[in-house]
């Protein structure tokens, strides 16, 4: 039976190149022959490695990858740690020319993090190693702000919320919380997550998709948010999501399909259309929140700090959503650091730190190397009738 395996590095760092590249892509091989596994195809990425691979069962593939993370990990120099979650999804014999195509894909473009970008007339590598510097800044205006401890716990926690699901349950739960967050935020979600999370049962979609009327009434009556239109819709989408998954094994291989013909240097135009189709009470803003929970990086860009990035002369006002992206996943690659924590920073900045929809200019701490910030300082140009006046 053929599958694909998709793990990725910790905190998605992308430390897969040069000798630590080299030395993953010969495990490969070792752990398959030490756990009678049969290596089809593989690539890979700097922030992780994608296989198909054939074995009897799902756990002969766990076994592999298991043996895989302890070579890998044995180096007594540069050793790489892998996330704990990984991904398995069967593959039908017809459809690996498609999922072949799809690692072909990621080798060459590594389509998680994407890292083209367009910066006017900086060039790329002087737009990141000008915005790595302003980063700096922009992380300890943001601990001044609220704290070393609170700012890094932030920044933790806006990462586990973008962690690519382990398996269908996750993924569904988040599909749910970007439903019942639409028009009260993901805060508010956030703080009912436990009752939520009682009430529908972990989000086990076979679960729900069994709810019936009584049983909406009775979650009503729990201390969730009570919107009848959202729960129900969750229940319609629990049942939606398993009809879509009888096909694939899981709803995420679903996902995995049309991701391998997708563009994520545009922002995944197919998949936002595969969940508009699929579920009720989704509409484009709220895929792309879902995609982007879902760990594809390019599916939505925080205002902001893409605001941050125009502000900051990094970035073309016009530039599309996706560009923001790409530039803060290059910025990511040039200083090593998870793409997500990074825009962390950025989102803090924008929202409690001095780069405001109306900015607090005076008290920015990159005020100086801000041309926003020294477009807002310059004094005004009289009026050319008070000039005329004074020179009569």
């Amino acid at each position: 039976m053929l599958w694909l395996l998709a793990t990725d590095t910790s905190r998605l760092r992308k430390c897969l190149v040069g000798a630590r590249a080299g030395r993953t892509r010969r495990a490969l091989p070792g752990a398959a022959a030490a756990t009678g596994v049969r290596i089809i195809a593989q690539c890979i990425i700097p922030c992780g490695v994608r296989a198909i691979v054939e074995a009897t069962c799902r756990g002969h593939v766990r076994n592999f990858a298991r043996r895989f993370f302890a070579m890998t990990a044995a180096a007594v120099r540069e050793p790489v740690f892998w996330r704990a979650g990984l991904r398995i999804e069967p593959i039908a014999p017809a459809e690996i020319g498609v999922y072949r195509s799809y690692l072909q894909r990621s080798e060459s473009a590594s389509t998680e993090v994407p890292l083209k970008t367009s910066t006017g007339k900086l060039g790329r590598r002087t737009a990141v190693r000008r915005a790595h510097a302003l980063l700096q800044l922009v992380d300890r205006a943001n601990a001044a702000e609220i704290g070393h401890d609170e700012t890094s716990s932030y920044a933790r926690r806006y990462t586990m919320d973008h962690d690519p699901p382990a398996d269908d349950r996750a993924a569904f739960a988040r599909l749910c919380a970007a439903i019942f967050a639409n028009g009260i935020g993901f805060n508010a979600v956030r703080n009912h997550r436990e009752a939520l999370d009682a009430a529908f049962d972990l989000f086990d979609p076979t679960r729900v998709a069994r709810y019936d009327d009584a049983r909406i009434d009775a979650i009503l009556r729990q201390p969730i948010i009570c919107d009848r239109a959202k729960v129900a819709a969750c229940v319609e989408n629990a049942r939606r999501w398993l009809a879509c998954a009888a096909d694939e094994g899981t709803y995420l291989g679903r996902v995995a399909r049309c991701a391998a013909q997708d563009d994520a240097a545009v922002g995944w135009p197919a998949l936002v259309e595969l969940l508009r189709s699929d579920f009720v009470r989704v509409a484009e803003m709220t895929a792309r929140q879902v995609l982007k929970r879902w760990g594809f990086f390019t599916a939505l860009s925080h205002p902001g700090g893409k605001r941050c990035l125009e502000r900051l002369g990094l970035m073309a006002p016009q530039a599309p959503a996706p560009a923001a992206q790409q530039f803060i996943g290059a910025i990511a690659g040039a200083g090593g650091r998870d793409p997500y924590a990074l825009e962390a920073s950025f989102v803090l900045f924008s929202t409690i730190g001095p780069c405001r929809t109306r900015p607090l200019c005076l008290r920015c701490p990159l005020a100086e190397r801000c041309p926003a910030a020294q477009l807002e300082a310059a004094p005004p140009r009289p009026a050319a009738s008070s000039t005329a006046a004074k020179s009569a």
